[in-house]
């Protein structure tokens, strides 16, 4: 599997907004994020028992996608939603009425492997990935959001296309990405 963080540059000197990045993958596979994205070796036939709640419950989804912002910024906060509260909230009451903390399931897994990976949307045959930043600053950098996760074609080979429009360039700027 390539992992491929990516992020989108304003080379100019004035500051740009509503921007939309796509991205198509040309050569390779998408891989979805889901609760069964995780080692068959270490996963347990029932849902509850696997080391899919241990790992959520460490960070180690977090700590191993969650992308260094030194020099590049994400646009929002992807490690956190409104849904991660309301998970807290019921653990703390069950905590509350029943004296121990429940153990984190296989589906908090899921729903964390999801904020770092992102999902295609299929239209037609071609797997589809769409970004929003709402503003770039001249010089300013930014990860598009979630990373996209592709298995290599049968050569090793992955390719993408990529367009980016904003509200203040002068039309779609578009390229190519591959690895080998």
């Amino acid at each position: 599997m390539r992992i491929l963080p990516l992020c989108v540059t304003n080379n100019s000197s004035l500051s740009d907004e509503e921007i939309t990045v796509t991205v198509r993958i040309d050569k390779g596979m998408p891989i979805q994020p889901s609760k069964t994205l995780f080692n068959s070796d270490y996963s347990s036939s029932e849902e509850h028992i696997g080391l899919e709640g241990f790992v959520y419950e460490e960070g180690m989804i977090k700590d191993v996608f969650f992308l260094p912002e030194n020099h590049v910024q994400y646009d929002s906060n992807i490690s956190y939603d409104i849904q991660d509260s309301l998970r807290e909230n019921q653990r703390n009451v069950l905590q509350f009425f029943s004296g121990n903390s429940p153990d984190a399931t296989v589906d908090d897994y899921g729903h964390e492997i999801k904020k770092y990976i992102a999902s295609s949307q299929e239209r037609s045959t071609e797997p589809l990935y769409v970004f929003d930043i709402s503003k770039l600053r001249p010089q300013e950098k930014k990860w598009l959001g979630s990373l996209i996760v592709v298995k290599p074609a049968e050569d090793g080979k992955v390719s993408l296309t990529y367009t980016i429009k904003s509200k203040h360039s002068s039309g779609v700027m578009e390229g190519t990405l591959s690895s080998e």
